[in-house]
Formats: C-alpha cells, structure tokens, sequence
C-alpha cells in the first residue's frame, strides 16, 4: 500500500498510510483540522497539501512562511508537482518520504518498490488524523499522554477576546501550543504596529496555560503586571502590546453564585450608563440561560464594556466607572456660563504653551543643525534635551507629530556621529530609539534602518573570520525585528539591503563548500539548503541560489552513491541536467568566486564525476 514516512533527524517518528481511493487529499500543517499534524513550529498551520488523482500524487505548498524543500529543490508556493516513488519532501526539521509502488519512480518506474525502512502499517481512513511529533509512536496517532492533556484542555475551552480600536474577535484555544503576532504565520494574528513579528506564545501543560513573551518589543502584561512567563488564571487581562485582551476558560462556579453575580453585574452596568436600560436587559434575559463569560463576552463585542472593566466586574475589584451625564443637566445653567469662561483662559493658556513649545522646537532645531556642521557631540545631547520638553509641552497632536518627526531626524544625525567617533553602543542605540518614535512610513525610519544595515555591513567586512562575519550580516537578513528593532522588509528594496543579503550568501556557499572538502559531506548540504536558499527565495535568478541549489544536489548524489542508493542514477541525471544549465547560464562563474578564492573548478562538480566513474 502506498504511504508515506516521516522522519527527524533520520529517525522514523511516524508512517501514514494514503489508502486505496483513487481520489483524496490529505493536507499537512501544524493545525489540528489538517489531516497530519506536524508538531513543528518551523511548519506553518497549513503547509502542505498532498492530493492523489486518478492513483497519481501531486504536492502544493500553500504559501508557508518557511518554504518547502521538493527533492533538494524549494517547491514554488501554490503551484503544484507530482511526485513519485522515493521523492522526499522537507518541512521545517521533518523530512517525509514518499513510499508510492504504485506510480513507480520518476525515470525507473517498474523496477519494483524499495521500502528503506522495511515496515508494515494498518490501514489509514479518509477521516482519521495523524498527530506527528518528533517522538515516535508506533500504536496510537495521539498517545494517551496527549489525548488526556487535549481532552482536559477542551473541558476548560479557553477563550482569547482581543479587542482593539473598532476590532473585536473571539478565539477559541483548542491546541496545546499557540503563537501570537503581526505575522500571517502565527496562530492567532492581530495586525496592530504595537504588536511585533512573533509576540508572545500560550502553552497549556500540566493542567496549566503559561504565556511566555517572545521578547516582543513592546511586551506583555498580564492584570496590570509586565511578564517574560507567567501562569493565566482565568479571567485575565492581558496586554500584547497596546492591545487589550480577556483570557477566559469556561465557568466552573455554581449554578446559583453565577446567577447572583449576573443581577448584580445588571444594576451596575444600568445604574452607571452602559448603553440603555433596554439594551442591557435584552442581553441579560436573552442569554439567561448562557454562562457568565458568555454574557461578557456579548458585551464587549458589541463594544458595551472594555475587557478590563469586566474582569473588575466579575471579581469584585472595582466596578466600571460611572459614566458622566449631560455637563447642563450636572451642572446647571449659571455653572455652565462660569465653566464656559474658565474654558476660555485654558485656550488662551494652551495656545500660549503652544506658541512656547514651538519656539523650543525652533531651538533645538537651530542647534542640531549647528552640532551637525561642527560634529559637537555636546550640540546634539543640548538639541535631544530641547526636543524631549518640548514633547513634554506640547498639547495639539499636529504639534506632537511635528516634534516628534524633527527628534527622529535628531537621533539619525546624532547616531552617525556617535558611531563616527568610535561610540559605537550609544550610536546604534539612537538609531534604534527611531523605530519606537515614529512609523516605517516616515523617512527618519528608512534612514536608521539603512545606516543600521550599512553598520554592520562595515563590521562584517572587517571581520577577521567567517563565523564573525556571519553573525553581523545574519544580524540584517535572519533576526531582522528582534536583533535591530525594527521591520527589515521596509528597506528590503534597498540597495545596502542587497549588498548585505549577497555577502551573506556569498559566505554561506563558501562555509558549505569549505565543510564539503573536509568531506563532511551532509553538514555542507544543510548549510546549502536550511541556511543558504532560504534567505535567496526571492532572488531564484542569482549565482549563489543556482551554486546552493548544485551543491546541494552533489551532496544527495555522493550520500546515495556511497551506500549504493538505488536512486542514485536518478539523482546523478538530475545533476547532470542542473549542472549544464548552469554552465549556459553562468559562463563566468568562476571569475565571481575567484574574488573571494582561488579556484579552478567546483570541488563538489569533480567529486560526484569521480564517485560516478568509480561505481561504473
């Protein structure tokens, strides 16, 4: 029967039989809908999308965030490729093997099923799911450890309610492990600019939810309390950012309790103006028979309460606060005519603070600008004080912009400077204060983020070995957000950019081919694959994808031969085909890499020639 295995690290975790329909689909990913759940969070929610038609089997990647790996080669996202007996497929650390006797393989279909793995599997149904993790499991898709942790985590069905501007959302927690973020790949998305790539993540073990932030830039708080890992209780208000959210499981308290704190959570609710008398009352005995979180959860969606001021409800730690009623009504007539002339010398006041505030921004300005002629370090900490009390006066939120676009145009100035005399630390802490002041849209961003970029370019090339020069130059391309602060694909079109994103995969072919003449052989072909043509997805046209994409070929090629692989002439054609390509491509290729070695020809080219000769 066909199947396929799947493996970590070359150990079987799981094997997953594909049935006997000639018409099926059998989706991959993280989530707990996908048919095989790959317990992996470098495989996006949903991955892969395996599909059989007419007894052939065709695989498409669903735009995942990490890619997927088709024979050594990135498979195109959305587009989809047939694969035969003994292709493997590669997402994020698992590598899944297709065991198909019954289409054969690519170019030596009829020469019999090879199972490397020798084993026997039962029958997998259309509506089964396979849990893969990366300890193996021979009897049961959910071991009975996970079954116990997944069914008391159901029992609880916690809830997360985000609630931000005119945003409101519920979203129900049914898998052990969730990450939160901007980014599309996390599981529970928020799109706000106070939240980072990949925020925070919720964890349910041991009976417990433990929130851990991944060191987001704007943190979380849990009940008013800043955390790096805490324990939720429910109901909790937590903070991602500026993004206010209630963490909430089902209700456990009594019948009767629940039933007296509804009636008092009415009159409060009514007595201080929470929309109608009527339209609370509606809510109350429509969802009578509903659980308290659910009659909270109605009223912030409707946008009746914020999460705060219903966690203090329901606790008892203070109501929420009394809504004022018309100032004529409160006040009355003769009050109003006082309050109105009180109102009228606080205008004059703040537009006299106005007036003041500008001309400090007025200075300040005038002595940036003279720091900046006469690179006086002392100017620029003078011009940074001004502008800081003037953020401090300012009352018009144009005032505000206007002060804090002229503080970000400071910081860039005042950072080269620093950087300029060898102050290196304090520099790039200025640079790095810009992406906290002002949004990508504003040019100061653009500018720190290149004079950041073009830093530590500068340090890469003065690196005295290539592990140095690595970290600088993986410090732009991989850690964007969390190394420098900000959203690197706001300078990706860039040309310092670029230079950065060469360089490093310039030295990542060179540290594959330097490790591929010590013949370590495997080691080299993951410095090609996970760490090289990622970071070239969107440059498939360039000199150093198509040498990864080569170089990994000839390490497949070698592995095979050197344990006598029956696939190996397979591979040994695909090399051949990839490596004439590339000779018509690249005729000059060996003019680019003699800049950075001396070299006649790819040591990996003449190695596979030799290990095809030797097994002829």
């Amino acid at each position: 029967m066909d199947k396929v295995i799947i493996k970590v690290k070359n150990t079987v975790v799981k094997e997953v039989p594909l049935g006997e329909e000639p018409q099926a689909e059998f989706m991959m990913g993280r989530d707990l809908k996908n048919h095989i759940i790959i317990e992996d969070q470098k495989v996006s929610r949903k991955h892969v999308l395996l599909s059989k038609k007419d007894g052939k089997y065709f695989v498409k990647d669903l735009g995942s965030a990490n890619g997927s790996i088709l024979n050594n080669l990135p498979l195109p996202p959305h587009e989809e490729k047939e694969v035969f007996h003994g292709d493997t497929l590669n997402i994020g650390d698992h590598e899944i093997y297709f065991d198909l006797p019954s289409v054969g393989t690519n170019a030596l279909a009829g020469s019999g099923s090879v199972d490397p793995f020798g084993s026997t599997i039962p029958s997998f149904g259309s509506g089964e799911t396979i849990r893969v993790s990366s300890v193996s499991d021979e009897n049961n898709p959910l071991s009975t450890r996970e079954q116990d942790v997944q069914e008391a985590l159901n029992n609880l069905k916690p809830h997360l309610l985000i609630a931000y501007g005119d945003n409101r959302e519920v979203y129900e927690i049914n898998q052990t492990l969730i990450t939160i973020g901007r980014e599309p790949s996390n599981d529970i998305v928020i799109p706000h600019h106070s939240i980072s790539s990949r925020h925070a993540q919720l964890k349910f073990e041991q009976g417990q939810f433990l929130l851990e932030d991944l060191r987001s830039t704007n943190g979380t708080m849990v009940n008013g309390t800043l955390i790096h890992r805490q324990n939720l209780v429910s109901p909790s208000l937590v903070l991602f950012g500026d993004v206010q959210c209630l963490f909430s499981t089902e209700d456990l308290m009594p019948s009767e309790v629940q039933g007296r704190l509804k009636k008092q959570i009415l009159k409060s609710l009514i007595q201080h103006g929470y929309g109608s008398k009527k339209q609370i009352n509606k809510i109350f005995s429509d969802q009578a028979d509903r659980s308290l979180r659910a009659i909270g959860e109605t009223l912030i969606l409707q946008g009746l309460v914020k999460p705060e001021q219903w966690i203090n409800l329901v606790t008892g730690k203070g109501e929420v606060e009394k809504k004022k009623l018309p100032l004529w009504v409160s006040i009355g007539i003769p009050s109003l005519l006082f309050l109105f002339l009180v109102i009228g010398a606080l205008i004059f006041l703040i537009q006299n603070i106005d007036k003041k505030t500008k001309q400090k921004l007025e200075k300040a300005i005038k002595v940036w600008k003279e720091g900046r002629s006469k690179k006086d370090l002392k100017l620029y900490e003078e011009a940074e004080k001004l502008l800081q009390e003037a953020q401090g006066m300012a009352n018009s939120e144009k005032l505000k912009e206007a002060i804090k676009s002229e503080y970000a145009k400071m910081l860039v100035d005042y950072g080269s400077q620093l950087v300029d005399e060898e102050k290196v630390n304090e520099g790039v802490q200025k640079w790095k204060t810009v992406f906290s002041i002002v949004e990508e849209n504003n040019p100061a961003y653009l500018e720190a983020g290149k004079r950041l970029c073009e830093y530590f370019y500068n340090k890469a090339m003065e690196a005295k070995n290539r592990e140095d020069k690595i970290k600088f130059l993986a410090q732009v391309i991989e850690s964007g957000e969390d190394e420098l602060g900000f959203d690197i694909s706001a300078i990706k079109k860039e040309e310092i950019y670029k230079k950065v994103l060469m360089e490093l995969a310039k030295t990542y072919f060179f540290k594959g081919l330097a490790l591929f003449e010590e013949d370590k052989i495997l080691v080299a072909k993951n410095i090609w694959t996970k760490k090289l043509l990622p970071i070239l997805t969107d440059q498939p046209g360039s000199l150093y994808f198509a040498l990864g994409q080569l170089g990994s070929l000839a390490c497949e090629y070698i592995r095979k031969a050197r344990v006598d692989d029956p696939r190996k002439d397979l591979t040994y054609e695909q090399f051949q085909e990839k490596w004439n390509k590339f000779q018509a491509k690249f005729p000059n290729y060996l003019e680019e890499l003699r800049k950075t070695k001396k070299i006649t020809q790819l040591s990996f080219v003449k190695k596979v020639k030799e290990e095809h000769e030797k097994k002829e």
